[in-house]
């Protein structure tokens, strides 16, 4: 009692917590996977051009910004 052990850290995201948990994990038992229906992946959305250059307009009027108020409190 009183005494702190050098090799274990007092830290609870440390190594040897994580290193519990892992050995929690496979000592558990595993549930059988449910087969499922697979969805078919859809196409990733396109932006157009026009899209894109209002994006990026507004991205430089937000940068625009940031730095008057960086200049201003800087």
């Amino acid at each position: 009692m009183g005494y702190l052990d050098r090799y274990g850290s007092l830290h609870p995201s440390s190594l040897s917590g994580l290193v519990r948990a892992i050995e929690t994990l496979v000592d558990a038992r595993v549930a059988p996977a449910r087969l499922t229906d697979v969805e078919p992946v859809s196409a990733q959305p396109r932006i157009t051009a026009e899209e894109e250059a209002a994006i990026l307009a507004r991205a430089d009027e937000v940068n625009a910004r940031v730095a008057r108020i960086l200049e201003d409190y800087g």
